[in-house]
């Protein structure tokens, strides 16, 4: 038999990119197990797809739905039933944070800008140490 080409399945599917998108995912199928509507005649998977869609063999919707099947994702989502509780953990990292000075500046749970501003566009200072000679 002749060796299909892409200039024969143009006249089928005239959009190049939707044909390799649709022979890609019929010789997938192939690949996987699906009888083939054309005799094998010792060829790759590829080229058997391309000569069913040049010949009309498969359905090409088919084909299409198949391959958005193979895009989509299900998610299952569990509901929670309760929120957890990271009391513990809070307070251990303040008891680290106290022990630590290191940490005090950097707490997630509590920490405070050196300076922070003030409505009229001055700056305000908090725990400041002037030391006079």
């Amino acid at each position: 038999m002749a060796r299909v080409t892409v200039e024969d399945c143009i006249e089928e599917i005239p959009n190049r990119f939707e044909l390799v998108m649709l022979a890609a995912q019929r010789a997938r199928q192939l690949s996987g197990g699906v009888t083939p509507e054309v005799s094998r005649d010792n060829d790759k998977n590829s080229v058997i797809a391309l000569r069913e869609l040049a010949d009309r063999r498969v359905d090409q919707d088919d084909v299409r739905e198949a391959y958005v099947r193979t895009l989509q994702r299900y998610v299952e989502v569990e509901e929670l039933t309760e929120l957890p509780d990271f009391s513990a953990q809070r307070r251990q990292h303040h008891s680290q944070a106290a022990n630590n000075p290191m940490l005090q500046d950097f707490s997630p749970f509590g920490a405070r800008p050196a300076a922070a501003p003030v409505l009229d566009g001055g700056m305000r200072f908090e725990n400041v140490v002037i030391e006079e000679d």
